[in-house]
């Protein structure tokens, strides 16, 4: 195993003084408020915690080994206490290289390791040069199934003469992407944390009006103030969604999927196609009003940090939908749309309707309020359903005002649980538990029970096969 970078010693400091530096200006005022028999006492104490500050800088740098072989990554941390970490190329489901504003200074890198196994923490290599992340990136390639397969299909004769597939651009953020993404990803309403916070600091010194202040100058109601707060709410939301979104690509090399972009924190993420159980498609509000929707990947116990690998962080719905099927109609056949029952939605917004009604007829505006809102979100979340199993694989869509639409492969559900309703309703009350970054549990009310129990069955039956 090998020592990582010196450049470990200064992102340490950059973490160091994000916390160092507010202590030592709140620490004065708090001296200046002592009394006098705690002056050396507190000394002691701000001498003590720069001098830890000093042994956080190296304890990392030199308590941390790694080494990137052709068998896996193998990580060594901490003393005295030591923990050694090994994981095969094998059981890394995806890979996570991003660079925040420190490491960028830096030239330096972050690596993720991706586990696909539960109970096992991800492996996380920081201050990697240039040289260190295409070696890793190069033999997570290699010895991914897809590399593997593709390796296979170069040394057969009726291989190609390059035995390579091209990549294949997927995705690429324009400049009517960014402004779609600020305004269906509601990005304009981060100006307002943004006033509160960042501004308001800045406005005391520099003399300017306080955050709160320009709130309620736009609250007032004059039609020219808010115009310009909208336009510059929008603005304000353009500009994030740039930066986030700076030069974003999807792309499909082989059967691999990566992703690049970012400004200040460019992130790299590769995903093996092996690894996809599924795709989801999800739509907010806004993004049903404007026509479009998300497409990400459900990768295989990707979980934690590195959560869903979106493909399309906004597209038109049509677009989204033909690549959902294309990349699920590889080895399955896809399920059709699930079309829910909206009669439990029904009840609980009527319900609802019913009860905000006497609590506001009783002076009760608030806990009217709170009801149709609860009232709300159950209808949206109570319109659901299970589409009729397909071969191989299984859809899911949930909601009227913000979906959620799975295609999953079978392989994904950890289990499936029912609950017959009464007798002569002949449905059940359906529930399968899938891995989307966490234990997701999808519900169907009024499910026909012969479906439920074939669903069932033929989980049942995936999962064996799978474990043989």
């Amino acid at each position: 195993m090998r020592r990582v970078s010196p450049r470990l010693i200064a992102l340490r400091a950059v973490d160091a003084v994000k916390v160092y530096v507010p202590f030592m200006l709140l620490q004065g005022g708090v001296a200046e408020r002592l009394p006098q028999w705690l002056h050396l006492p507190w000394t002691l104490l701000v001498i003590y915690y720069s001098a830890t500050r000093v042994q956080v800088l190296l304890f990392d740098w030199l308590t941390t080994r790694f080494a990137v072989t052709g068998d896996g990554i193998s990580l060594q941390t901490g003393w005295p206490t030591r923990q050694v970490a090994f994981a095969r190329w094998s059981e890394i489901s995806a890979l996570s290289i991003d660079q925040d504003l420190s490491h960028r200074l830096i030239g330096a890198s972050r690596i993720r390791a991706v586990i696909g196994a539960e109970g096992r923490e991800d492996l996380l290599l920081e201050a990697m040069d240039a040289d260190q992340v295409a070696r890793v990136r190069a033999l997570y390639a290699e010895h991914s199934a897809s590399g593997r397969a593709a390796a296979a299909a170069a040394e057969s004769p009726t291989a190609s003469a390059a035995g390579t597939v091209p990549g294949t651009l997927i995705y690429s953020a324009s400049l009517r992407d960014k402004a779609l993404i600020s305004l269906t990803h509601a990005k304009f309403l981060l100006i307002i944390p943004f006033v509160l916070g960042a501004y308001n600091d800045l406005a005391e010194p520099l003399r300017l009006p306080s955050g709160t202040g320009l709130i309620e100058q736009v609250l007032s109601g004059d039609p020219t103030v808010l115009a310009a707060a909208v336009a510059l709410a929008f603005a304000f939301g353009f500009v994030r969604a740039s930066i986030t979104f700076h030069e974003f690509r999807v792309s499909r090399e082989g059967s691999r999927f990566v992703s690049t972009g970012g400004l200040f924190h460019h992130q790299a993420r590769e995903a093996d196609l092996s690894r996809v159980v599924g795709v989801r498609l999800s739509q907010n509000v806004l993004m049903r009003v404007v026509g479009c929707s998300r497409l990400s990947l459900v990768v295989d116990n990707a979980r934690g940090e590195f959560r869903t690998f979106v493909v399309l962080p906004v597209a038109t719905n049509d677009r989204a939908r033909g690549l959902a099927h294309e990349l699920m109609s590889a080895d399955c056949e896809v399920a059709a749309p699930p079309r829910p029952r909206p009669g439990l939605s029904i009840c609980a917004a009527t319900v609802s309707t019913l009860v905000s009604v006497m609590l506001l007829w009783h002076g009760l505006p608030w806990f009217a309020a709170s009801t149709l809102a609860l009232g709300v979100v159950l209808a949206d979340r109570w319109y659901a359903a299970f589409a009729p199993v397909a071969l191989g694989s299984l859809s899911h869509r949930r909601g009227w005002l913000a979906t959620r639409h799975y295609l999953l492969r079978l392989s994904s559900a950890r289990s499936a649980t029912s609950w017959h309703l009464p007798a002569g309703l002949r449905t059940s009350l359906l529930r399968v538990t899938v891995m989307d970054r966490r234990p997701v549990g999808l519900w169907g009310a009024r499910t026909p029970t012969t479906e439920c129990d074939e669903l069932g069955d033929l989980i049942l039956l995936t999962n064996q096969g799978a474990n043989r």
